[in-house]
């Protein structure tokens, strides 16, 4: 009868709640669902519908608090965890999200996705050699993009300085899915690391194939190769790119100082030092000054 009686008090909130949310009375909502889980406090609904108005109405540090709740009740839910790691990472507590993963692979241990989170996780705290065995075990259990984890651990190598095995991630990832452009554009760096420039420029003009407002292949692109005239194609692209609402500040300097080099390789050099000097004033509003007193107590 507890049950049953529980479902139907259940039910009723839950149909209150979304009308009054179809409606725009988020607080309103957020009342019901309070005066319900008085008394059902383990309605994994009613809780589940709490944490998402706390989140539309921006209080996140209180979704949290709803969602680890949830959890305890909820604990071979991949959603929760999924949830809770989202909120975690927006307020800035990234620290707690490898014991959580950690938590969500015991709970879930065949679920791929917790293992490529855990993987990150790991990766972001410096266990590179434990993150490289989760991606491996997330690739096993089959998960949706592998290309992704190949990626992962392409980076992972390359920071290594296992530059082979670094190179063989990238043509794995590239096996899985040729039109993934990060780890086109990243075997792409590897062939210019390597001195492999006609091999790397045409690995950057895939890229950019895939996707035309890649613009950091541009540049890459113009450093490998010399530029012959001020009409040349790949110039007029990099100008035409500084016109992109909302491109990244850094591949904006990026840009600029590929277009003094591109200048300044058919002799254009007034135009090239006025595009340095843009590349510069870009660099200022993104780096601090040069700190003598600090980089020498640094190196101390």
């Amino acid at each position: 009868m507890h049950a049953r009686e529980a479902a139907a008090a259940s039910a009723r909130v839950m149909a209150a709640v979304r009308a009054r949310v179809a409606r725009g009375e988020l607080a309103a909502a957020e009342q019901e669902l309070l005066a319900h889980l008085r008394t059902w406090r383990e309605d994994a609904r009613a809780l589940h519908a709490l944490a998402g108005i706390l989140i539309e109405t921006g209080r996140e540090p209180v979704a949290v608090r709803v969602m680890e709740t949830l959890l305890a009740l909820e604990p071979l839910e991949p959603q929760h965890y999924l949830t809770l790691a989202a909120l975690l990472d927006a307020n800035g507590r990234r620290t707690e999200l490898l014991p959580l993963y950690e938590r969500m692979c015991a709970a879930l241990p065949a679920h791929a996705t917790a293992h490529f989170n855990r993987a990150c996780a790991l990766r972001s705290s410096g266990r590179d050699d434990e993150a490289l065995a989760a991606h491996h075990r997330a690739l096993a259990l089959g998960i949706e993009r592998p290309e992704e984890c190949w990626s992962n651990i392409a980076a992972i190598h390359a920071d290594l300085h296992r530059d082979a095995d670094a190179r063989a991630a990238l043509e794995q990832a590239l096996a899985a899915n040729p039109h993934w452009a990060p780890a086109r554009y990243n075997l792409g760096l590897w062939l210019e690391e390597h001195g492999q420039r006609e091999a790397a420029i045409g690995e950057f003009r895939t890229v950019l194939g895939i996707d035309p407002h890649w613009h950091d292949a541009r540049v890459r692109i113009a450093w490998l190769r010399r530029c012959e005239r001020v009409d040349d194609p790949l110039l007029q692209e990099m100008r035409a790119a500084l016109q992109t609402q909302g491109i990244h500040p850094l591949t904006r300097e990026s840009l600029q100082f590929a277009i003094g080099k591109s200048l300044e390789d058919c002799g254009a050099y007034e135009d090239a030092f006025a595009a340095f000097a843009a590349g510069n004033r870009e660099s200022r509003a993104r780096v601090r000054s040069y700190d003598r007193a600090a980089t020498e107590t640094l190196f101390r």
